[in-house]
């Protein structure tokens, strides 16, 4: 990536800084809860607008921490190729933020920025949802019934299965439960009497997930989805899911032959395109005018 300067929107469509609250005047807590809400409920117009004001406020992390989860919990294996897209945005914002450094609160009037906000919740909403749940309340129940099992113990048994390779329905139950039962651990009333220094035993997981999958499969589709869950574990709030979905991927390598681009219909890429067009209108006219 080179180091050029970033290119503003003209100075009639530019919004303010912001300080505290977003843009309409909101608690950014707030605003997340109720961007969620409209993911969910997969409403373009209303994702949009709290996406929009979320990010233009400084909020971009909070933002892509969102779109994460709900990808992780929702949609998943059906369009993993929103991984790809997710790791380049962020990667690139990530990027920015180093380059600029106190330039970077000024990316709400980037035009790119604003431009990618809108495919970054389109091509979520408008992809197809996953069958598949990551996490569920059987495997917390589960996770929760060998806490008392040493967390040695467990991550002996978890790389121990995985070289294994035997990969039945019962043995993925097992590995996925031994997965959030360590999560749990860690969490814990005992550990966190420990403080900042306590051992991390999902980092430990990971290294047995990267040293030995990524020399075991020979899929290389695979692999990269490795490095880029690995990274946004690292990025956005560490989301447990993460973890789960590679280990998923790795005991089920036939979902990972997804194809290198969004499969959406006409008519979807084109609401996300025409949202695009007219998104500093919709910032003028939608959300700083609640602001005003």
């Amino acid at each position: 990536m080179t180091n050029t300067p970033l290119k503003n929107v003209p100075e009639g469509f530019q919004i303010p800084k912001v300080e505290t609250k977003t843009l309409t005047g909101n608690n950014p807590a707030l605003v997340i809860k109720k961007f969620e809400t409209a993911l969910l409920e997969r409403n373009f117009t209303n994702s949009l607008f709290f996406g929009l004001d979320l990010s233009l406020s400084g909020h971009p992390e909070k933002l892509y921490e969102r779109l994460l989860d709900i990808f992780l919990k929702d949609y998943n294996v059906s369009s993993l190729f929103y991984l790809e897209w997710l790791y380049n945005e962020v990667k690139h914002y990530f990027h920015n933020k180093k380059v600029y450094k106190k330039e970077i609160v000024d990316i709400g009037n980037n035009q790119e920025f604003r431009n990618h906000i809108i495919f970054n919740v389109g091509y979520l909403i408008m992809s197809k949802k996953s069958d598949l749940k990551l996490f569920t309340e059987i495997l917390e129940q589960n996770g929760k019934q060998i806490l008392s099992v040493d967390p040695t113990v467990k991550i002996y048994k978890f790389q121990t299965l995985i070289l294994e390779g035997n990969f039945n329905i019962d043995v993925q139950k097992n590995i996925l439960t031994l997965i959030y039962s360590l999560h749990i651990q860690h969490s814990d009333s005992f550990y966190k009497q420990i403080g900042s220094n306590k051992p991390c035993y999902i980092d430990m997981l990971w290294d047995i997930i990267m040293r030995n999958t990524l020399k075991i499969s020979t899929n290389v589709k695979y692999k990269r989805l490795a490095l880029i869950l690995y990274y946004l574990y690292n990025k956005l709030g560490k989301n447990i899911n993460c973890l789960l979905l590679i280990v998923y991927l790795y005991m089920n390598p036939n979902y990972c032959s997804y194809q290198n681009n969004f499969n959406l219909d006409d008519g979807s890429l084109g609401r996300i395109t025409e949202e695009s067009l007219k998104v500093n209108y919709f910032i003028n006219h939608k959300i700083l005018k609640l602001a005003n």
